[in-house]
């Protein structure tokens, strides 16, 4: 999707940088560390015996001041690692954290509503207008649409790899693999971004725990598809789409981060939804349903396009300026298993031992991957955040 999960530098409500969800640091969230002091004050030497004294006490505050500083150490490294802030999270911070991941492991079960009527192309197309619909005026409001127009060529490229090639992919792959197994197969974006870092984003070393992620998230892969696809071709094939798709994703994120670090989240967002629509228009309108599909499958098109496509980025941008990058791309690790729980639980999809521990293997790897560091997600969706077909 349009991610900027900058896992891609995505930015805060005001900068996209697709790899908010890579580095939150880009998303102007940095982690808050520690700068507290801890001293000891020795007592006098005045006394009888100030040698011996002096000698003990000192040692006694060398001792002091290194279990003080062990203690700032300790709690830099958690920061560091688990993007930890001074203060808690609010109500209001878990309200929009609970409504990001619904509406992004929600998306998987729409597409598979609507998918039954309508293909493709038209219902991608119907995702993109109706996010223009609402993205391109809030980013006219925020003037951030014509500075952009100069990066024209490089949304081209952006849209392709984050909206239009990944949502129509992962629609078609819908057509024969359970939704609750494209939001899977979708949660191995991580993996992916580390294996192309590999070649093309020198930055981005991976070695050590972030090899064993990679190989962890592989064998995942495999064990989910052994289990869920092995013995049909067409499922097979569609599994194969989506996890296409997440290659896209993930070229996506290192992509925005190159060409679009700074930019502003929105403006870069809505450019990518109204190049998306123009793209995929004569397609969507010569694979068009024959018929106006059921009131049903509309109402799911809209939620599709509003509030899991426009609606949940600016959301998601919120919640990054609430809570921060780090806190806030632990979205990517929860939305897979509200992507299972609505296909078991509303569609009847089967879920069995060995589906479950190939998630568990993929959402290991990913974090291994990205460097045992939750803040290290595509910051932006689809729109460059976070992957949400």
């Amino acid at each position: 999707m349009v991610r900027r999960s900058d896992g891609r530098g995505s930015t805060g409500s005001s900068g996209r940088g697709r790899d908010a969800t890579w580095a939150p640091e880009a998303r102007g969230a940095p982690i808050a560390w520690p700068a507290r002091r801890t001293t000891f004050q020795s007592p006098g030497a005045d006394s009888l015996g100030s040698q011996c004294s002096s000698a003990v006490a000192a040692s006694f505050s060398a001792a002091a001041r290194a279990v003080a500083s062990s203690r700032v150490i300790a709690q830099a490294y958690a920061a560091h690692i688990m993007g930890a802030y001074p203060r808690p999270m609010s109500p209001r911070g878990w309200a929009q954290f609970a409504a990001v991941s619904f509406l992004w492991g929600f998306v998987y079960l729409l597409i598979k509503i609507v998918g039954e009527e309508v293909s493709a192309f038209p219902l991608t197309f119907s995702r993109a207008l109706l996010s223009v619909l609402i993205l391109v005026p809030l980013a006219q409001r925020r003037g951030t649409l014509l500075p952009l127009r100069d990066r024209f060529g490089a949304l081209v490229v952006l849209a392709l790899l984050d909206v239009a090639g990944p949502f129509v992919l992962v629609a078609v792959g819908e057509r024969t693999v359970p939704s609750s197994l494209a939001g899977m197969l979708v949660a191995t974006v991580p993996i992916f971004v580390a294996l192309l870092a590999l070649r093309f984003d020198h930055s981005e070393r991976v070695g050590g725990l972030r090899l064993v992620g990679l190989g962890v998230g592989i064998v995942g892969v495999g064990l989910l598809l052994g289990v869920q696809a092995a013995n049909d071709g067409e499922q097979l094939l569609g599994a194969g789409l989506i996890l296409l798709a997440s290659l896209l994703y993930a070229g996506a994120s290192l992509y925005y981060r190159r060409a679009f670090a700074g930019a502003d989240a929105i403006g870069v967002t809505a450019w990518v939804f109204v190049i998306t629509a123009a793209i995929l228009v004569v397609p969507a309108i010569a694979t068009a349903p024959r018929q106006i599909p059921s009131l049903g499958t509309l109402a799911a098109l809209l939620a599709l396009g509003t509030l899991c496509s426009a609606v949940v980025f600016v959301l998601w941008y919120q919640l990054i300026d609430e809570v921060g990058a780090g806190r806030a791309t632990v979205v990517t690790y929860v939305n897979p298993a509200i992507a299972v729980l609505l296909g078991v639980l509303l569609l009847g999809e089967s879920l069995t031992a060995g589906a479950v521990a190939g998630l568990v293997l993929i959402i290991g790897g990913s974090y291994l991957s990205t460097g045992g560091r939750v803040g290290r997600g595509r910051a932006l969706e689809p729109a460059i955040g976070v992957h949400a077909p």
